[in-house]
């Protein structure tokens, strides 16, 4: 698979290019990125963690619009990561929970709200998490701030922040360390079994290179915990309304338009056809009775130190 832009910027990228193991059921971008280009990823107007919103939005929303939405809702089990998930997980005990990649520090400032005894990492100076009142430090699942580092914890978050790691298995590692033993671990990625990626190919906006460097199924995600000493409890799964939203439909026509734009749809590989509203119907009527491991575009694990 070939992205030669970061369509959030719009300018080629010499790190488009994901290899793929189908044995391990893994891919990563090659060649690997040095820390201050990964930096350089992140220097955007808008991204999530500042509180923007990087997805283009819709403004409108037709009849058809809305009952394609609330057909996908009817048929959408996903699990999704709240402060009362983890509060279920954690069988309602008062824990001491650290999450690396905090982001806004919505998630930890609920659990803080709940009674949780709370602290968080995050890479991105900028992240509203810094502007709240929390225990936030800056620092990356591979740079644990040494004033975390001298902690134990029951539970660590990283969710949606394993793709975007230089070296995974590291994170990983650091997480157990972070944890007591029994501890727990909730780790979410995007999910490449998924059939929007086999579907919409280099538009899939959860493929976001440069930003994302490791590319996991459910497979793969529960080998690279269990090889950093985990042992998995379940897997879960996430993501299948937001797929037939407008705001999702605009960014992957924005995708396409800017790789039009560039003059690099040669070098895109796999480039589908411009996404349609016809084309999304059919993706939503051929998903809708799909497994779990191909019908959501996130998957998740619960994981124990022994």
């Amino acid at each position: 698979m070939s992205m030669p832009i970061d369509w959030l910027k719009g300018k080629p990228t010499p790190y488009g290019e994901i290899y793929w193991c189908e044995e391990s059921q893994y891919g990563l971008v090659m060649p690997r990125p040095d820390r201050e280009s990964v930096r350089s990823f992140y220097d955007l107007k808008a991204y999530y963690t500042h509180g923007s919103n990087h997805v283009t939005e819709s403004e409108k929303n037709t009849f058809l619009d809305r009952l394609r939405v609330n057909i996908a809702w009817k048929f959408d089990r996903g699990t999704e990561i709240t402060a009362n998930f983890i509060d279920r997980c954690l069988a309602g005990k008062i824990s001491r929970i650290c999450e690396i990649g905090c982001g806004n520090g919505e998630l930890i400032q609920q659990l803080k709200e709940i009674g949780h005894k709370v602290c968080g990492i995050e890479p991105d100076e900028k992240a509203l998490a810094f502007l709240k009142d929390l225990d936030v430090y800056p620092g990356t699942a591979e740079e644990i701030p040494t004033a975390i580092m001298s902690r134990s914890f029951d539970l660590v978050i990283i969710k949606h922040v394993l793709e975007h790691c230089l070296d995974p298995l590291v994170a990983l590692r650091n997480a157990y360390q972070l944890l007591r033993s029994g501890g727990m671990l909730i780790c979410e990625v995007p999910n490449n079994c998924a059939l929007q990626l086999s579907y919409d190919g280099v538009t899939w906006p959860f493929l976001d290179i440069p930003r994302h460097l490791n590319f996991f199924t459910p497979t793969s995600l529960r080998t690279i915990c269990e090889k950093s000493g985990f042992k998995t409890q379940s897997l879960f799964f996430r993501g299948f309304t937001r797929q037939f939203s407008n705001s999702w439909i605009n960014t992957q026509a924005s995708i396409w338009d800017r790789l039009r734009d560039a003059r690099a749809q040669t070098a895109a590989r796999p480039l589908p056809k411009r996404i349609s509203q016809i084309r999304v119907w059919k993706h939503l009527f051929f998903s809708l009775l799909a497994s779990a491991e191909k019908k959501y575009d996130s998957v998740g694990i619960i994981a124990i130190r022994p």
